[in-house]
């Protein structure tokens, strides 16, 4: 059941008070081809429209703008935007420091400008971050994320790879672009023109109502599109099945993970072992079919 499909700006979807990623979901796994083509989509001129993003608007009130949103799908490209947003902001601050106060002025208002949209602020001193927009469901995975928004790299690098590999390329990527510029001025100019650019590209925002909603259209969406492997389809439908003590199975999906993590030394993913598990007990299947025949 979809209960509202329409066209909103960038600005506006960053505007909500608050977006979650629910439990079912999978972690960051973009590299950095994803990042590099996500950048040539954001930049390319002429571009107006990004995909649809489906939302679960169960716990939001409309009328107030109170409450939160889950991202059932749409998960990567946003992580991915608030990075690469956040990273804008960081790049205004420093050119802010050249000498001349017109543009230090425009820099630092660009700047703050972007963190208010992506950030919850406190509203006795507007300069501290409480929390971002955005919340991962797991703690850890969360406080690292943050971290790296905050400009603070140094932290499980091996065990967050994705995350760091996204923000190097981010980096790099803005190194290039920034390459032949010009002046400070001119820098300035020109991500604030690019941070208008990208707030102002459309996305098609589907709503839906309940978590079974949810589920049926993250599993429908995915399968088709064979993006998601069988595991995290797979977990999508424990999650779709029990409702109480979530975070119990969330808890153990992780060290299972890990566990597979720590042992395997061929890279074997999880959907590959549940494959090869499926394979011993039951019948032959592909990558493909295992999460329909399990």
């Amino acid at each position: 059941k979809i209960t509202k499909a329409h066209d909103i700006r960038i600005e506006e979807f960053l505007g909500y008070p608050e977006l979650r990623i629910p439990m079912f979901q999978r972690e960051y796994v973009w590299g950095t081809e994803e990042i590099e083509e996500f950048w040539s989509d954001l930049t390319e001129e002429g571009i107006e429209f990004l995909g649809s993003f489906i939302l679960k608007d169960e716990e939001y009130n409309h009328n107030s703008r109170s409450g939160y949103l889950e991202i059932v799908d749409g998960q990567q490209r946003t992580i991915s935007m608030l990075l690469l947003l956040k990273t804008i902001s960081r790049r205004l601050l420093t050119l802010a420091k050249s000498r001349n106060k017109v543009y230090e002025q425009n820099a630092e208002k660009q700047a703050d400008e972007i963190n208010g949209l992506i950030s919850k602020r406190d509203r006795n001193d507007l300069t501290k971050v409480l929390s971002y927009k955005i919340t991962l469901p797991n703690e850890k995975d969360n406080k690292v994320f943050c971290d790296i928004l905050d400009g603070n790299y140094n932290e499980n690098k091996k065990e967050y790879k994705n995350f760091y590999a996204a923000q190097e390329k981010l980096e790099s990527l803005f190194d290039s672009y920034l390459k032949n510029k010009g002046n400070s001025s001119d820098k300035i100019a020109s991500l604030v023109g690019l941070k208008n650019h990208i707030l102002d590209i459309k996305i098609i925002e589907v709503l839906v109502p309940t978590d079974e909603d949810a589920y049926m259209i993250f599993e429908t969406v995915n399968d088709r599109g064979a993006d998601l492997g069988a595991a995290e389809l797979l977990k999508n439908h424990l999650f779709s099945r029990i409702k109480d003590d979530q975070k119990k199975i969330q808890d153990e999906w992780q060290r299972i993970k890990k566990t597979l993590s720590n042992i395997n030394r061929r890279s074997i993913d999880l959907t590959g072992f549940l494959r090869y598990y499926w394979i011993s007990k039951y019948e032959h299947l592909t990558k493909r079919a295992l999460f329909k025949g399990i």
